[in-house]
């Protein structure tokens, strides 16, 4: 496995959302994880934000990226971010929700998909409308996620999300229920004594049972 890095988007403008949105540890352990191979030349983000991730594969790897975010204001922020890092040929970000997908964007016209979608299902919404709608959800919301991510992925196309280990079970059950198997999984600790506070899963669209479980991620090292 390789270093976590930190520090992924050094030298990278990220529009700034203020209190409503901001990148988080989650945020770059998706960018770490979601390295592409030679074979991947198209990757959607479900639930882009402000780009980050999306500006970052694009300006890393020599793939065009698009961008999916619902909310408006989030959306207008991942095309600054998009203007200010001149990526405007690589990527293209739609302010669309996963359940609209189908409308705007081809059936299995990905090689990746990748997310670091709302873990909060069943936590105390946050009273800021941005941050409420962005990271808390409901089990449509999963569903909604899954079956975009089944749409667009090709067959044999990869995923990588970063997701709560509190609902890992569910997720998985869903990702299986649309042929989404899963392939590698990374429990993300914050300190190793304590409990994995994110997990990385990456998958295959039509892939064969198997599942490799990596050394952990810790993020302080002590």
């Amino acid at each position: 496995m390789k270093p976590f890095n930190e520090n992924l988007f050094e030298g990278l403008f990220i529009a700034d959302a203020g209190k409503s949105y901001n990148v988080t540890h989650a945020t770059v352990v998706l960018a770490w994880s979601s390295t592409p191979n030679k074979k991947v030349g198209k990757i959607v983000e479900l639930g882009c934000a402000t780009g980050a991730v999306a500006a970052y594969l694009a300006k890393n790897f020599n793939v065009q990226v698009v961008g999916v975010e619902k909310e408006k204001y989030l959306a207008e922020l991942a095309q600054e971010t998009v203007k200010r890092n001149n990526l405007s040929d690589k990527v293209k970000i739609y302010n669309i929700s996963c359940c609209d997908v189908k409308k705007y964007l081809p059936c299995e016209s990905f090689d990746m998909v990748v997310a670091n979608p709302p873990h909060n299902l069943s936590h105390v919404p946050s009273p800021d409308e941005i941050r409420r709608k962005t990271r808390t959800a409901d089990l449509s919301t999963v569903e909604e996620f899954v079956d975009a991510t089944f749409y667009l992925l090709r067959n044999r196309g990869y995923f990588v999300y970063v997701l709560s280990p509190n609902h890992l079970t569910f997720w998985l059950e869903r990702f299986l229920e649309r042929k989404l198997q899963p392939k590698t999984l990374i429990p993300v600790y914050g300190e190793k004594t304590r409990s994995a506070v994110l997990v990385v899963l990456k998958g295959v669209k039509n892939g064969g049972i198997g599942l490799k479980i990596e050394p952990p991620l810790i993020l302080k090292k002590s």
